[in-house]
């Protein structure tokens, strides 16, 4: 069953604390504590896909590889890789077209073109508080499908519940998606910057874990680069 969550946000305050009054905030289904549950432990997926893909000529999470969108690859990927649930935060018309086709349990947020990837970031945890102590794994939908045992990896042994950050890298490259612990996610709303400049001001938080996919660098904005991916990738099974 697919749990359909729409948190509609119009603004941020200034230290990036989310509205949550009636006039800005609706939910599109009557399952939002069904949804939550499964969220209450571990690790939660959060999908960065609220861009238009303006270079790409159209949202890159509808971009479709192997008979699914990159968006179900990932939902899937990330199930598979064992976490608790996922939250996709995206525009109307995204979680329109994809709604019917994933079968997965998925909370939905509305996200807004051209926000910055904390914004997205800080949209998904205003629906979370029902899960203060899990652990986020965030990663941006333009990544494209990815192995899972990218996901295994970078959640391997990590503690949930601490102040720390663990970014993948390759041959020394940083990637994605970041997976954040529990302790950490109350300094997200007091940042003013974005995530990159917030993991700097916090070095001691941050780890690094090698792995062994180039799939971790890759950020598909061009139709040449979708090409290239498809030329390239190797088929990916469920």
């Amino acid at each position: 069953m697919t749990i359909l969550c729409i948190f509609g946000i119009n603004d941020l305050h200034k230290d990036r604390t989310l509205r949550a009054s009636s006039s800005t905030c609706s939910w599109t289904c009557f399952e939002r504590n069904t949804a939550l549950q499964k969220a209450t432990r571990n690790i939660v997926s959060v999908l960065l896909a609220a861009g238009r893909g303006r270079r790409m000529g159209q949202p890159k999470a509808l971009l479709r590889w192997q008979g699914r969108s990159f968006c179900e690859h990932l939902i899937r990927a990330h199930y598979e890789a064992g976490v608790t649930h996922v939250v996709v935060v995206t525009l109307p018309l995204v979680k329109e077209a994809l709604a019917k086709e994933i079968e997965c349990p998925v909370t939905w947020v509305q996200g807004l073109d051209q926000e910055e990837p904390i914004d997205s970031l800080l949209r998904a945890v205003a629906v979370l508080d029902n899960a203060p102590d899990a652990a986020l794994l965030v990663g941006p939908v333009d990544q494209g499908p990815i192995p899972v045992s990218l996901l295994t990896t970078l959640c391997q042994q990590f503690p949930v519940d601490a102040c720390r950050v663990r970014i993948p890298t390759y041959q020394t490259q940083q990637g994605h998606p970041v997976l954040i612990g529990a302790g950490f996610r109350p300094l997200l709303r007091k940042h003013e910057g974005g995530l990159r400049g917030l993991f700097q001001e916090h070095p001691q938080s941050i780890e690094y874990r090698d792995v062994k996919t180039r799939a971790t660098l890759r950020n598909l904005n061009t139709p040449e680069q979708f090409e290239a991916f498809q030329r390239a990738a190797e088929p990916i099974h469920f």
